[in-house]
C-alpha cells in the first residue's frame, strides 16, 4: 500500500512540477483542497462551521486547541468559494463572543 501511495504521490509531484507549472495553472494540492472542501462544505456547512468556530474558541479560551487542524481548515476555506460564506460566520462569531467578554470584564 505504501509503494502504491509513493508512486502515485511521485507521479502527482511531477505532474504538478512539468504541467502545472507550465501553463502557470494553481497547484494540484490548492486544486483537490478547493474540490474537497467545497464538496464536503456543501453537505456539511453547519458542522463544518460549528467545528472551525469550537476550535478558535478554544484557543481564544487559552484552551490548547489542535492548530494545525485549524490552520488546515482556514487555508482550504481561503482557497474555496465557501471563504464569504465562512468569514461572515467567524465575523459574527467574533462579535458575539467579545461582547460577552467585555461584559464580563467590565463586571
Amino acid at each position: 500500500m505504501d509503494v502504491e501511495y509513493i508512486n502515485l504521490s511521485g507521479f502527482f509531484n511531477c505532474l504538478d512540477h512539468c504541467f502545472v507549472e507550465q501553463r502557470k495553472l494553481p497547484c494540484l494540492e490548492d486544486t483537490t483542497a478547493t474540490s474537497f472542501l467545497s464538496t464536503v462544505f456543501s453537505f456539511f456547512s453547519h458542522e463544518v462551521s460549528d467545528a472551525l468556530l469550537t476550535l478558535i474558541r478554544q484557543e481564544r479560551d487559552g484552551i490548547n486547541a489542535d492548530m494545525d487542524i485549524l490552520m488546515g481548515i482556514m487555508r482550504g476555506i481561503c482557497l474555496s468559494e465557501v471563504k464569504s460564506f465562512m468569514k461572515n460566520v467567524v465575523v459574527q462569531d467574533t462579535y458575539a463572543y467579545y461582547s460577552k467578554k467585555s461584559s464580563e470584564w467590565i463586571v
